[in-house]
């Protein structure tokens, strides 16, 4: 977490907190209060990727407003909007986790909050004063990408229903207007595994990139590449918002040939062999 002040002598100042975590667990942070007594706007930057960072982003707004008296705006930058991948109750006794964690983030009471690429139009649906920063702003964006999409023989494929809408707007952001074809999968709730990866078009000697908000262990882009080279793609490529990476990328070799994604979750992940990372800094500011 850091902030950047603005002052009315139109100067930035980039600040970051002092975090210190007691033997009990609890979470103490201290902002340089210089810095944030003569600035007029106050934007934060939070990367929660534990709940230790989502403890000491409440923590650190509070001691903003306590640390100044002219009430400056505050604006809060979340690249990586956490639970948001829980936006429905599948199982008797379980909470809706990202209206919780939307609760929690109204109460700071900020004047803008931006997200990148959140994983469905609920969370956008549940926070105040908000701004979102699309997939398909990211993509044009990022050369390296685009440029994959210019090849005649490259078209995108959406994972599964869900990722439609992200898979049509990033196609609409390259000049060319890349084909888009769906896929779909069949999950069991119970157990989370994938039965069944279904592919309704012709790929056959196409470059496939997939187009997704999220990779975490990858499963779901690991089982659809394998079927996608079963029906001769001759090469496939990701893109994903959060790259979180959580089995590292030795599972996407012989599989995937390049992956573009993000800052927005600190992963530690560098190349394998016939594995290509391709990391986007995002400017949410």
């Amino acid at each position: 977490m850091y902030a950047i002040c603005h002052t009315l002598h139109n100067q930035k100042v980039r600040i970051e907190p002092e975090q210190f975590t007691f033997a009990g667990g609890e979470v103490q942070v201290t902002w340089p209060v210089a810095s944030l007594r003569g600035a007029h706007l106050i934007q934060v930057v939070a990367h929660l990727d534990s709940s230790d960072a989502i403890m000491a982003l409440m923590l650190g707004i509070d001691a903003i407003r306590r640390a100044t008296f002219h009430n400056p705006n505050i604006e809060l930058v979340i690249p990586y909007f956490p639970y948001a991948r829980q936006d429905r109750v599948c199982k008797d006794g379980q909470s809706l986790s990202v209206a919780v964690i939307a609760q929690m983030i109204n109460a700071l009471q900020c004047n803008r909050v931006t997200i990148c690429d959140p994983h469905s139009d609920v969370t956008g649906a549940m926070i105040n004063n908000l701004t979102i920063k699309s997939q398909a702003d990211i993509a044009r964006i990022n050369k390296k990408f685009s440029r994959k999409l210019c090849h005649r023989d490259t078209v995108i494929v959406a994972p599964d229903a869900g990722a439609s809408k992200k898979a049509v707007a990033v196609a609409k952001a390259c000049e060319r207007g890349t084909p888009v074809i769906q896929a779909l999968k069949t999950r069991d709730v119970q157990t989370g595994d994938i039965t069944e990866t279904v592919v309704l078009g012709d790929v056959t000697g196409k470059r496939c990139m997939l187009v997704d908000d999220i990779c975490d262990g990858g499963r779901t882009f690991i089982q659809l590449a394998d079927e996608l080279l079963k029906r001769g793609a001759a090469e496939v490529n990701l893109f994903v918002t959060h790259g979180i990476f959580s089995r590292g990328l030795e599972a996407f070799q012989g599989r995937v040939s390049n992956i573009y994604t993000t800052d927005s979750f600190p992963h530690k992940c560098s190349n394998v062999d016939g594995v290509e990372l391709h990391v986007q800094p995002l400017n949410l500011l």
